[in-house]
Formats: structure tokens, sequence, C-alpha cells
């Protein structure tokens, strides 16, 4: 993703997530509570994939949205992401369309609210 297109006018509205190892940053997303829980800005370093770290990332933003009395989350998942997203219960709506010159989907998932 260019640099340019990773900062927008929704940043200040957002949590934002970082998972460290010791004090270097490895991976990162985050959630729009106000944009019904739109989860992006998911990223991992290339070394660090495939170790949960972005099913980590993304289970804490499920508990966050829930938390916040909100019933699911949604994204716009880039194409080869797809599976990632479907093992982690998203399910595909609508059709497939570019964003960032990158071919997307959107995809919702239903979360089990939590109790109080």
């Amino acid at each position: 993703m260019p640099p340019e297109l990773e900062m927008d006018d929704r940043d200040p509205h957002c949590i934002h997530l970082l998972a460290l190892d010791g004090d270097k940053a490895i991976g990162t997303a985050r959630i729009d509570i106000e944009q019904a829980g739109k989860v992006g800005r998911l990223a991992v370093l290339s070394n660090y994939r495939r170790q949960g770290i972005g099913r980590a990332l993304m289970e804490r933003c499920h508990e966050i949205a829930a938390e916040r009395g909100l019933a699911s989350v949604w994204c716009h998942a880039q194409v080869t992401a797809l599976p990632f997203y479907r093992s982690l219960g998203y399910r595909s709506e609508g059709v497939l369309f570019e964003e960032a010159g990158i071919d997307h989907r959107r995809m919702i998932k239903a979360l089990t609210p939590t109790r109080s």
C-alpha cells in the first residue's frame, strides 16, 4: 500500500492496535467504531506472518467492537487475504471492487455479544 494512502481522515476516530516483539513494531490494525465497526489497516511484517499475529490483532478488534455494543464488524479485504478472513468467520458481500489499485471484497462478521 502506498504510504500516502495509509493515513486518512478517519485515523483520529479509530482505535489503533500495535503488535510488538520487544520494542519492535511487527503488526498493526485499526477499528472504526463510528463506521459500524470497520476493521482496516491490518498489516504484519513479512517475517512475522503465519505466527498468529494477524489473527490476534483481528480478534482484539472483534472484542473491542463487541465491548462497544456492535453486533458485527466489516472490512474491505484484499482478494489474496479472503481465505484468512473466512477463517475468522467473515463472509463475502457484494462484488469485487478496486481500492488503491488492488482487488478487494467487502466482508462482514457477526459478533457474539459480550456479557456485562
